[in-house]
Parts: structure tokens; C-alpha cells; sequence
């Protein structure tokens, strides 16, 4: 690493948090003892596939997200389905009369995995995966696969 270097890291804060969100409190010990308010990783992940199904990104798609969606995957983390409700229905993506289940999440990753550019998805994750051969298979065909596999509930 270079001291001379600069780093640049990007804080989002969001003053409008939905109430279904769970929030934990942790506690750290680095650089000193503080504790600091965070959601729970069910409510990460609806907000991750919020973010997903959301973005409105044609042409330089959030890679993290795509990474992220894994690792939750990866982990059994069931999303927050009331967040992840509240969050599509901010966004006008459902009704508020409709019932979000397994196959309507499904269906709505599958239909937003077939318009995603997934090359840019690479791309825009590359430089911050040490083990690059694990974003190779970034394609319609793996998210596909791996979303009807899973079940959210």
C-alpha cells in the first residue's frame, strides 16, 4: 500500500429508513470501544435486492450488487421479505395489495438478470476481487440458475 496515495471511501446515509428494517447494534473495539446501529443481514439483503431489482443502470450496473447477492446466497441469509415489500412498493415495482412470495421474487430477478449487461457487471467489480476467476461466471445463466435454486423463505 502507498501512504502517498489517496483513498477515497463514499459514505450513503439514508434518513428515510422503512420500519420493517431490523437494526442491531455492534459493537467494535478498533480503532477504540464504540457501537454503531446497522440492519440485521435479513434487511441487508432485501435492501441488496432492492437495490438490484431497482437501479436504474443500463449502462454501468453496480457490480457489487451482483457480488453481494451472492454472498448472501452463499450464506442461507433469507432476506427481510416486509423491507424488501416496502421497498419494491416505494419504488412502484408491485401494488400494495400484492402478495410477494418465492415465485414473484423469483420472477422479478429472473426478468431483471435478462436485460442485465453482465460483461459491465465484470467489469465494474474486476478491480476489487483479489480471486478474479470467481466473477468469470457472471452470466444470465449462473443468476438465473442460482435464484430458482434458492428459496428465499
Amino acid at each position: 500500500m502507498n501512504p502517498d496515495k489517496l483513498t477515497k471511501i463514499k459514505f450513503e446515509i439514508d434518513m428515510t429508513p422503512f420500519a420493517e428494517g431490523e437494526i442491531v447494534e455492534k459493537e467494535y473495539n478498533f480503532p477504540e470501544k464504540f457501537k454503531v446501529s446497522v440492519y440485521d443481514e435479513s434487511s441487508l439483503f432485501a435492501g441488496k435486492i432492492g437495490a438490484i431489482l431497482t437501479r436504474r443502470r443500463k449502462k454501468r450496473p453496480k457490480g457489487r450488487d451482483y457480488y453481494d447477492y451472492i454472498f448472501y446466497i452463499n450464506n442461507n441469509i433469507k432476506p427481510n421479505f416486509n423491507y424488501l415489500k416496502s421497498l419494491l412498493i416505494f419504488n412502484n415495482l408491485i401494488g400494495e395489495s400484492v402478495v410477494l412470495d418465492n415465485e414473484l421474487l423469483k420472477k422479478l430477478l429472473i426478468d431483471k438478470f435478462l436485460i442485465t449487461n453482465f460483461k459491465l457487471v465484470i467489469e465494474d467489480v474486476y478491480p476489487f476481487v483479489r480471486n478474479k476467476k470467481s466473477i468469470e461466471s457472471f452470466s444470465f445463466d449462473f443468476f438465473n440458475k442460482i435464484t430458482r435454486e434458492y428459496n428465499f423463505f
